[in-house]
């Protein structure tokens, strides 16, 4: 009677390397995590945009409707309330439409940009 013998198989190719469960589990959760954070601040920067869009508006009647009435220093007439509000406005939008670009595109210029100010 004849014994089988065992042979040793030798693997000379790649390794394949398999992660557990968990580990895709919590990479998962932090992409949801990241892109919900990214969507927020988008969200943000919108209706930042919005209002600034707002007081632009309020600014622009307040000039077409009240004229010099809103002047607010006699000794420097084009320092009204209207266009107060007009030059904030303008500057809350470009903030605002910056913010959401740099949200979107994920780009670390822009967003340290809106930070910085």
């Amino acid at each position: 009677m004849s014994v089988p013998t065992a042979s040793l198989i030798l693997w000379d190719g790649p390794v394949l390397l398999v992660q557990p469960q968990p580990e895709l589990k919590r990479c998962s959760m932090a992409h949801n995590c990241l892109q919900c954070i990214k969507y927020l601040m988008f969200v943000f920067n919108l209706l930042f945009w919005l209002g600034g869009c707002g007081i632009l508006g309020v600014g622009i009647w307040l000039a077409v409707t009240q004229g010099n009435f809103a002047t607010l220093s006699s000794s420097f007439p084009s320092l009204s309330a209207a266009n107060l509000l007009i030059i904030t406005g303008t500057f809350v939008m470009i903030i605002g439409f910056v913010g959401c670009i740099g949200a979107i595109k994920e780009n670390k210029c822009l967003l340290l940009s809106v930070s910085i100010t």
